[in-house]
């Protein structure tokens, strides 16, 4: 499913799930009951978060699909360093999630010694078989993670101004971002550290505006990823 039609999907259901939390609050269900489920919303958010940024390889891995080794040279320098990463250093598990190998240096490979070991044997028709893990690891992700990710390919998510104090400036975050907190909770809830009542406490007018921040957090990232990714008729902007 392309990115953003999986995004909305995704946001819709968490949309859905505060409007009934909204229901659910003025029938004065239990209160307890109240707190588990508002506590959900953590978990759905976090999901989300982390589907979009996995969506974002997968569309990585679609534009580089019919690119062959004698376009290697028309690739952008952050795309070219980590095919040569993945090249020299890299193996997929048998879940298709990429590895690098342990104890050697991750840095830019020197391009001639690449050119000289691979890409003269090969036939220059031969695909460049890239594959983009964005998410190796798995349950960490925040803004910090996620710019060092996009980091890596050249994408810049700096936030400026007015939306980088919105994403800081939550009371209960003790000075995390919204992303981060969000993270942490669904760890604490997901490694059964915190209970789901505990979580529970924060109002619906709280959620709504956890809600409304990842919402435009990653509707800013895909609009850079997508601006990143592709130019006229879909083509991979990271052709030069």
């Amino acid at each position: 499913m392309p990115l953003r039609d999986d995004y909305n999907e995704r946001k819709d259901d968490v949309e859905a799930y505060v409007t009934l939390l909204d229901q659910i609050d003025a029938r004065r269900f239990p209160q307890k009951s109240r707190y588990i489920l508002r506590a959900n919303v953590f978990v759905l958010l976090y999901n989300l978060i982390e589907s979009t940024v996995a969506n974002c390889g997968k569309e990585l891995d679609s534009g580089c699909a019919n690119i062959t080794t004698n376009q290697i040279h028309d690739l952008t320098e952050p795309i070219v360093n980590y095919w040569m990463k993945f090249t020299l250093l890299g193996y997929l598990t048998p879940k298709g999630e990429v590895r690098f190998k342990d104890n050697v240096n991750s840095g830019n490979i020197d391009v001639e010694t690449l050119t000289k070991k691979l890409l003269y044997p090969l036939n220059p028709q031969s695909l460049l078989e890239l594959k983009f893990d964005f998410i190796r690891g798995g349950g960490n992700l925040d803004d910090v993670k996620i710019k060092k990710i996009f980091d890596t390919y050249g994408i810049d998510t700096v936030l400026y101004g007015k939306f980088k104090r919105k994403l800081y400036r939550y009371r209960y975050n003790a000075g995390e971002s919204v992303l981060q907190f969000i993270k942490d909770t669904r760890n604490a809830l997901a490694h059964g550290e915190k209970s789901f009542t505990e979580f529970g406490v924060y109002s619906s007018r709280d959620i709504k505006r956890f809600a409304k921040t990842v919402f435009e957090y990653l509707e800013f990232l895909m609009v850079l990823f997508l601006n990143y990714s592709y130019v006229n008729f879909g083509n991979p902007s990271f052709v030069k």
